[in-house]
């Protein structure tokens, strides 16, 4: 109980002073996300018939965004494995804000993937998350992640991420 009062209060330091009387959203705004993520995973190959299930490689997450609407973000960037055989996965999508006007902001990321290395793929993600601004140009955020891959196999994994957005 006492956690939860201390939460209240923590909320309410920080949503109070001028600070906030000018919410900003993402209209219009360029962003740069950069962030971390790891996760576990399964990949069935259809040629060998082998399956494996493990750890997702650990990733550096780094993305382009520019805000559509007040809600909606498209972006397109790159992650980069730091472990194993280095994978490097392109990105596509969109972003749903789902109270762009608040600086505690829910979204919904759908994307398209284009893992390039080791061996080219499609596949698609869904990104569900939470990010706090901290004024109008800076923000932290973390997310589960759902992703399918296609091509060369059908793999399916879960992880988390979590990083910060800079915006213009």
């Amino acid at each position: 109980m006492a956690t939860f009062r201390l939460v209240i209060i923590f909320a309410i330091i920080l949503t109070s002073g001028e600070a906030f009387a000018q919410i900003q959203d993402h209209n219009r705004q360029f962003g740069l996300r950069l962030g971390a993520t790891t996760g576990i995973s399964y990949k069935t190959d259809y040629n060998s018939g082998k399956t494996t299930v493990g750890r997702s490689t650990a990733s550096i997450i780094s993305k382009l965004s520019f805000g559509v609407t007040s809600a909606l973000e498209i972006e397109a960037g790159a992650e980069t494995g730091f472990e194993r055989d280095f994978p490097v996965t392109v990105t596509t999508g969109i972003r749903y804000f789902y109270n762009p006007l608040s600086f505690l902001k829910f979204y919904s990321t759908v994307e398209t993937l284009f893992p390039v290395r080791p061996y080219a793929d499609f596949g698609i993600r869904n990104e569900d998350g939470i990010q706090y601004d901290f004024n109008a140009h800076v923000g932290i955020w973390a997310s589960a992640i759902l992703s399918l891959t296609f091509v060369h196999g059908f793999g399916a994994s879960a992880g988390a991420a979590a990083g910060l957005q800079f915006r213009m």
